[in-house]
């Protein structure tokens, strides 16, 4: 057999010279220059190369075995990176814009996988639902879908949606099992299908599930989606355009990248008190238990009572990070908190406002 430096010492200085001027042999967009440095970073790394010796000259036959090992490591690497590639909707749906929002979610993301390793998926009635990729902090599970729908579905709703109303499922329902077990976990879930504005008949589609109250990896997720149709905001009017059932199931694996600082202090409000004994922090949301003798007051449904003024950041601010937020009684405790508009790291969270009250976290 011959040897792969057998055939580079037949390779012609001259071909060498001419590398630079072959034009690439793919379309797909030039990556950045923060993403081009951590690949060939990492191609010094496998090549046990430091960044002195990277800019060392080398012999021009050396330097093709050099390149040749380099292109390979450098395919294996963005092969890698296409396979666990953010996708856009999730990207656009967490703003991340910056290189390291962007690394946050991707150690968060996961591609569901179901019976035979396939990609979770249901079909019937001209309707077909993909779990295409999974991001959870620990709180929440967020699942984007894409879905492919007949052309009068998106026809007959467009007005609908073009007036303040959406394109979605009359329900969606969830639960959650031990696999082969009993369902331990269930609840209902929303979520408003968007057009793919590239492919024709092509949608996407991001909901959330909270996990917050345990661990449920492991335990298998089943989703069903009953009746496409569309909210007619004139009237607030449901109408449905297609009847049916569409279940999706996979194992759930994901990591829990949410802190948890005990407080243990009292909140004194003009309903009652309330004994603030614990929040939890995430790149993603936050969440907060405590007890109150006067729990129904402060969870009136009538008027917001109990609601967080901010996070306190390292750098001495204050900010509303909330894209919404929740509060009320579960078990008998108190519950609050909200998702984040955008990502944050937790170490810059080193504490929260409440009422104008500041709880500061101890590490």
């Amino acid at each position: 057999m011959t040897k792969i430096t057998d055939l580079f010492n037949k390779i012609d200085p001259s071909e060498l010279e001419t590398m630079g001027k072959i034009l690439p042999c793919s379309d797909e967009k030039r990556l950045s220059p923060e993403e081009e440095e951590r690949i060939f970073q990492n191609v010094c790394q496998k090549l046990q190369l430091s960044p002195e010796k990277k800019r060392k000259h080398f012999p021009r036959k050396r330097m093709g075995i050099f390149l040749a090992a380099a292109t390979f490591l450098l395919s294996i690497t963005v092969g890698a990176a296409e396979y666990f590639h953010l996708n856009p909707e999730f990207l656009q749906y967490f703003q991340a814009v910056s290189e390291n929002e962007r690394q946050t979610l991707k150690d968060m993301a996961a591609l569901p996988s179901g019976p035979d390793n396939a990609s979770p998926a249901a079909s019937g009635h001209g309707v077909s639902i993909c779990a295409d990729q999974t991001i959870s902090d620990g709180q929440y599970l967020y699942f984007c879908l894409k879905l492919s729908l007949p052309e009068e579905a998106g026809l007959k709703s467009q007005g609908a949606v073009a007036d303040g109303g959406y394109l979605g499922f009359d329900e969606i329902s969830y639960s959650i099992s031990e696999e082969n077990g009993p369902e331990i976990k269930n609840g209902r879930c929303g979520l408003s299908i968007q057009p793919d504005p590239d492919e024709k008949d092509q949608y996407f589609a991001i909901g959330e599930i909270p996990i917050a109250e345990k661990d449920f990896n492991g335990q298998e997720l089943s989703l069903t989606f009953t009746d496409l149709g569309y909210l007619e905001p004139s009237n607030t009017e449901w109408i449905s355009l297609i009847s049916g059932q569409w279940t999706l199931e996979w194992v759930l694996q994901y990591k829990d990248s949410s802190v948890k600082y005990t407080i243990g202090k009292e909140l004194r409000l003009e309903t009652g008190t309330v004994f603030i004994q614990s929040v939890s922090v995430s790149p993603l949301s936050l969440s907060l238990t405590g007890i109150s003798d006067t729990l129904e007051s402060v969870t009136n449904d009538d008027q917001i009572l109990f609601s967080i003024d901010g996070i306190l950041l390292s750098d001495g601010s204050c900010r509303d990070p909330f894209r919404y937020q929740y509060a009320g009684p579960e078990n008998g405790k108190l519950v609050a908190g909200g998702e984040f508009k955008t990502i944050f790291s937790v170490e810059d969270i080193i504490g929260i406002r409440i009422h104008e009250t500041d709880f500061y976290f101890n590490p």
